[in-house]
C-alpha cells in the first residue's frame, strides 16, 4: 500500500505513474527514482519521445539534464521505459495491472488532457473515475 499525503489527508493506496515527455525535458528523474526505491510508486511507466528537432534550445535550462540512464537499477516489475507517445494499448496495458476500482488522474498540457482524457473513455474508463487537473 501506498501513502499519499493532500492537503493534511493520509490516503493508503497503490500508485502507478505513466510519465510522458520529450527526451530533452524529463524533469523530476532524481524524485521519481526516489518514489520508486521507497515504494511510494508501485508501478513507473517511462514514454520518452525525441527531442525537439531543430531547436537549439532546452526547455528548463536549469534543471538538472536527466535521462534513461537515470533509471538503470530500478527492478524491472516496477518500471518500464518506452520510446513512444501515450497509447490506448498502454492505458489499456497499465490498467490491467491495477488493483480496481481506480482514480486516473491525467496532468498536463490542454490539449495532452484532452487526448488522454479521450483515450480513458474509449477503453471504458468512467467519466466519474477521470480527473484533469
Amino acid at each position: 500500500a501506498q501513502i499519499l499525503e493532500h492537503k493534511g489527508l493520509s490516503l493508503s493506496c497503490p500508485v502507478t505513474l505513466i510519465y510522458s515527455c520529450r527526451e530533452d525535458d524529463l524533469l523530476l528523474a532524481t524524485d521519481m527514482v526516489n518514489w520508486c526505491n521507497s515504494v511510494k510508486l508501485r508501478r513507473l511507466r517511462l514514454l520518452l519521445t525525441e527531442a525537439h528537432a531543430g531547436s537549439a534550445v532546452v526547455p528548463f535550462p536549469d534543471a538538472p539534464q536527466a535521462g534513461p540512464q537515470d533509471f538503470i537499477g530500478l527492478q524491472s516489475t516496477s518500471f518500464s521505459l518506452s520510446r513512444s507517445r501515450l497509447s490506448q494499448d498502454i492505458l489499456q496495458s497499465e490498467l490491467a495491472l491495477m488493483q480496481g476500482p481506480c482514480r486516473v488522474v491525467v496532468s498536463g498540457p490542454a490539449a495532452f488532457n484532452g487526448v488522454a482524457s479521450a483515450m480513458l473513455k474509449q477503453i471504458g474508463v468512467a467519466k466519474e473515475a477521470i480527473t484533469v487537473l
